[in-house]
């Protein structure tokens, strides 16, 4: 962990990985399921797009309608994805194997990605055994995959697996318009995902000794709280190991130059080749606490949460008192297992 301390972890590796592995393989490097079959490794997408220096895009020139603002490519840089990503483009196949080298049964499913919101997944696998599962790409979106527990019908249920490392995220795009948010939304430069997660080591020291964590005897306690797999200044890319660092400036870090954005119109005309829009991210609450993020005065429009799309007039509160409605907001609530999609940061320094 950040601090040096050593936690054990579970996870989807690329890999089979010994129990003395140095290095073990506890999450998969992206991976992009394309139309025509074929399965390509690969930290950007769209695939063959420009790659941003340090993931921050170079703006296309100054905008002459407003001074100290700029001016940003149209359709041209490929976006940064963290480790446990999987990416699969609409009308595509998803087929993945899973092999169980641990002592307990297990499983992976992905939620709400099946027909009318259903979940996908392999069932419970036991110890040595291999399962294979194919489903068609659902739509459009952010999807968070994990091991359910007991209770695969309800994952909130039981947390411990997916607290203890099984959980990824999959990311759901339309290779037809790779820069716009739907086949007819608007468009956005590059985009960033954000994966939430946290640690109690105590959980993690029960299960090494292969006990069971009962969450009603032992409540959860989490001491770490990581982005993308790290926490603390690992996240922030302020470490003394560079290429850590680059990866997170890459990934993790948001970036970009100011310009002017009309949340009228997010994809107002400007000179040929360009656009005056914003960033695109998403978010997922891998973990089992809430997180409150906040971006100090750089506001966010919320788009959807869980696959609803919010409407942009005649808002509503949920049961829950949440307004369901697109604004702007600086502060963002992730619950457990909530995806949440946001647009266009006004200005990022």
């Amino acid at each position: 962990m950040v601090d040096g301390t050593l936690v054990y972890h579970r996870g989807y590796g690329d890999r089979q990985t010994a129990v003395k592995d140095p290095k073990p393989s506890l999450f998969v490097s992206p991976r992009v399921f394309r139309r025509n079959g074929s399965v390509v490794a690969s930290r950007t997408y769209p695939l063959g797009a420009a790659v941003p220096p340090k993931g921050r895009p170079a703006p296309a020139a100054r905008d002459p309608a407003n001074p100290g603002q700029f001016l940003v490519h149209r359709a041209r840089w490929a976006s940064f994805f963290p480790d446990r990503t999987l990416i699969a483009v609409t009308g595509s196949t998803i087929s993945i194997r899973v092999t169980n080298h641990l002592a307990q049964d297990h499983a992976l499913q992905f939620l709400h990605a099946g027909a009318a919101n259903a979940h996908v997944g392999t069932g419970a696998i036991k110890p040595g055994q291999t399962k294979t599962m194919t489903f068609k790409a659902p739509a459009e979106g952010t999807y968070l995959y994990c091991d359910p527990g007991a209770d695969p019908a309800d994952p909130t249920a039981d947390p411990v697996q997916r607290t203890l490392g099984l959980f990824g995220a999959l990311l759901v795009v339309n290779p037809d318009s790779p820069w716009r948010d739907g086949a007819h939304g608007p468009e956005f430069e590059r985009q960033w995902l954000w994966i939430l997660h946290n640690v109690d080591p105590v959980w993690a020291g029960i299960a090494s000794r292969q006990g069971t964590v009962d969450p009603d005897k032992t409540p959860v306690q989490p001491r770490y709280f990581t982005l993308n797999g790290r926490s603390g200044f690992q996240s922030l890319a302020v470490s003394t190991d560079e290429a850590l660092n680059r990866t997170r400036e890459e990934d993790t870090l948001m970036s970009g130059s100011a310009r002017d954005v009309d949340v009228r119109n997010f994809s107002l005309s400007a000179a040929a080749g360009t656009v005056r829009t914003g960033q695109f991210m998403r978010f997922i609450d891998a973990g089992v606490v809430h997180h409150q993020l906040h971006f100090h005065g750089n506001h966010l429009w919320t788009v959807r949460r869980n696959g609803e799309t919010f409407p942009r007039a005649r808002g509503r509160v949920d049961a829950d008192g949440h307004v369901v409605l697109q604004q702007w907001e600086d502060v963002v609530e992730m619950h457990p297992l909530d995806r949440k999609d946001r647009r266009y940061i006004r200005t990022i320094p």
